[in-house]
């Protein structure tokens, strides 16, 4: 059972553990920790960070891999978040994915194309009030 509520997204991520960086899509995320693909496998207890290059590249969640499955397009990797500021920096990626998610749903229900920038700044006015808070 889920300690944390899952949001799920689909956002570009790079997974940092050694000299290969393989891109990946995360797939859901909350507080505890985040799930994504990747055509390669990390080995469970592996320590990676987890980057968003085309979104927030300088943003870094660190974590251990708690488990990797096989699929059948490459592999589901589960990363638990470590460290005291990561479940702030989740909140972060979280708000991220929002954002991102808006911006698309924008472009495909009323045709605007936004930047990143003016979608976050209609997202926060329309829904950054309603965002639970972490604590």
């Amino acid at each position: 059972m889920r300690q944390f509520i899952r949001h799920p997204a689909d956002i570009e991520v790079v997974i940092e553990s050694g000299p290969a960086e393989p891109a990946g899509r995360l797939r859901d995320l909350g507080l505890g920790g985040l799930c994504l693909r990747s055509d390669a496998p990390r080995a469970p207890g592996s320590l990676v960070q987890v980057r968003l290059p085309g979104i927030a590249p300088d943003l870094r969640l660190p974590g251990r891999v708690a488990w990797c499955r096989r699929q059948a397009d490459g592999f589901e990797i589960g990363v638990a978040f470590v460290g005291r500021q990561t479940a702030y920096r989740a909140r972060m990626v979280e708000q991220i994915a929002h954002i991102e998610q808006y911006r698309l749903d924008v472009l495909v229900q009323e045709g605007r194309q936004l930047s990143r920038r003016e979608a976050a700044e209609e997202w926060i006015a329309r829904h950054a009030a309603a965002f639970p808070k972490v604590g």
